[in-house]
């Protein structure tokens, strides 16, 4: 998986922002990445953006104005599971986490559903999986430790408010209130609504109760947005949206799939007993 650097620094516009995976990293980080490039006079086709990694946000200049977002724990995790998981965008996902058994084999929604309480079990007892293994659900106070030293952070939701919140800040780039925040990497699935009941909500916050106190630190609502304890109505088949997924990954990751997931059809083996060398 691509290293994700927690910081950039845009020197022209003066900005740095926070890159928060699941928590509107890359919305942020693009539309930052446009303001730099108006400031810099060039359109996006003739000159990428002048990025700058950075591993601290002091290291910045004085006058830079320090931008992060954050998002509720339940929703982020969730996101992570549908975005990342279910969808498995590239290969590396399959690689990495196919033996797990709480890896999403996309059989039924039931088998997701469950292996989403398994997912979620394994960050709460697994303390190097949740801190370290990946990024993706790492705690956002772990992933960027200095989120205090920011001047400016809100809730991922507010992200369409956080141009003219700029602009108000920066009396020098009153036009980036013009610039839009585009929303990007969005998972729309149907079956997210129906995989959180109360004993996960509970779990997911108590695992990530620093990351709920960070909330509280910026003044942002403790409220998320996910559906808690229901089932699908009797119209609503999952399971085709389930199917749709496999098809999916398949057609895009057929060698892969065609190699492991076909094994446990067959009932040689189950998730979590295959060895991904093998």
């Amino acid at each position: 998986m691509a290293r994700l650097t927690p910081h950039r620094y845009f020197p022209v516009s003066g900005i740095a922002v926070a890159r928060m995976p699941k928590a509107g990293c890359t919305s942020l980080t693009r539309w930052a990445a446009a303001v730099e490039q108006a400031a810099a006079g060039a359109t996006p086709v003739d000159m990428p953006p002048g990025i700058w990694g950075i591993k601290r946000i002091d290291e910045v200049p004085a006058g830079t104005l320090r931008l992060a977002t954050l998002r509720h724990p339940v929703d982020r995790i969730v996101s992570a599971y549908a975005n990342k998981l279910l969808r498995a965008p590239q290969g590396v996902w399959i690689l990495s986490y196919l033996g797990q058994r709480w890896f999403p084999t996309l059989r039924s929604f039931q088998e997701v559903r469950m292996h989403f309480g398994g997912f979620v079990e394994r960050l709460a007892t697994d303390h190097e999986f949740r801190n370290v293994a990946n990024l993706h659900w790492r705690p956002q106070g772990v992933h960027v430790p200095n989120l205090k030293d920011f001047d400016l952070v809100v809730s991922m939701e507010r992200l369409d408010e956080l141009p003219a919140m700029v602009a108000q800040r920066r009396p020098d780039l009153p036009w980036v209130a013009d610039v839009p925040m585009r929303r990007e990497n969005v998972t729309e699935l149907m079956l997210v609504d129906y995989l959180l009941n109360p004993e996960l909500v509970a779990l997911i916050e108590s695992t990530y109760a620093a990351d709920l106190a960070l909330l509280d630190h910026f003044g942002i609502s403790r409220a998320f947005h996910r559906k808690v304890g229901i089932d699908p109505p009797a119209e609503c088949d999952l399971d085709a949206e389930v199917r749709r997924l496999r098809a999916d990954r398949r057609r895009d990751f057929h060698e892969i799939i065609d190699r492991y997931l076909d094994r446990f059809e067959d009932g040689a083996t189950g998730p979590g007993e295959i060895d991904p060398a093998g």
